[in-house]
């Protein structure tokens, strides 16, 4: 049977996600590209030692349990990986509901115009 789940909650490749942070990296600085390109070779160095493989080539389940390794200290970042976790979390966050994906799951509606704004209502906030 078919995870009716997946049809109804876009996920991070349905709100184009990876193009964004590769956009972002394209016109990243220097320390920010190296940053990540240390993180990747953590994360990649730690699926060989642990399954032999790279990263891309694990299980889903090994994968997971690679990410889970990389969240640990998200706050406070011990290695590479974790300082991976830290800089990939908020960007794949703002990338999502940046999309039209993402802001169709929040329910928004804006991005549209108005005839008029007529500014507070509220009685109590007018002095």
């Amino acid at each position: 049977t078919r995870d009716v789940s997946r049809v109804l909650v876009p996920r991070a490749p349905d709100a184009g996600v990876a193009r964004y942070i590769d956009i972002v990296l394209l016109y990243g600085d220097k320390q920010t590209l190296a940053s990540w390109k240390l993180g990747m070779e953590a994360v990649d160095a730690a699926a060989k030692k642990a399954h032999g493989r790279a990263f891309t080539a694990l299980s889903k389940d090994q994968q997971i349990g690679l990410v889970e390794q990389m969240a640990r200290n998200e706050s406070a970042p011990e290695n590479e990986m974790q300082r991976l976790f830290a800089a990939l979390k908020p960007l794949t966050i703002e990338a999502f509901y940046l999309s039209a994906a993402g802001r169709k799951s929040l329910g928004y509606e804006g991005n549209t115009a108005v005839a008029s704004f007529p500014g507070c209502t509220h009685p109590e906030h007018h002095t």
